[in-house]
């Protein structure tokens, strides 16, 4: 039986009101690097193996959209999403699975909204 525990903070996403003041921010102050964009969101590397770990999307009030959580497998991922809801979290979308590039285990990634 898996232990749903979370082994990590995967990335977050954030709303922000102008896109491009706060990725030259996040790219100058925090030294992250652009990967990926589209539309009103902008995806960040950090020194990691994680494709990102800060999206930016642009909104009219700045705001905290999602944290996503690593977890072991498949099974942990939904024992923490059956904890979640138990809680009254609202589990916005289905959990995904997500490789790491520098490590041999696959994680999985969650995303909760309370």
């Amino acid at each position: 039986m898996t232990n749903g525990r979370v082994t990590g903070v995967r990335s977050i996403e954030l709303g922000v009101r102008d896109l491009h003041q706060s990725a030259e921010f996040y790219t100058k102050v925090w030294a992250l690097e652009e990967v990926s964009s589209d539309g009103d969101s902008i995806h960040f590397r950090a020194t990691g193996g994680d494709h990102h770990v800060l999206t930016i999307r642009e909104r009219a009030n700045p705001s905290l959209l999602g944290v996503h959580f690593a977890a072991v497998d498949r099974a942990a991922v939904d024992q923490l999403c059956a904890k979640a809801k138990g809680y009254g979290v609202e589990v916005a979308s289905r959990s995904t699975r997500v490789a790491i590039a520098t490590s041999s285990r696959t994680a999985a990634g969650a995303s909760a909204f309370a």
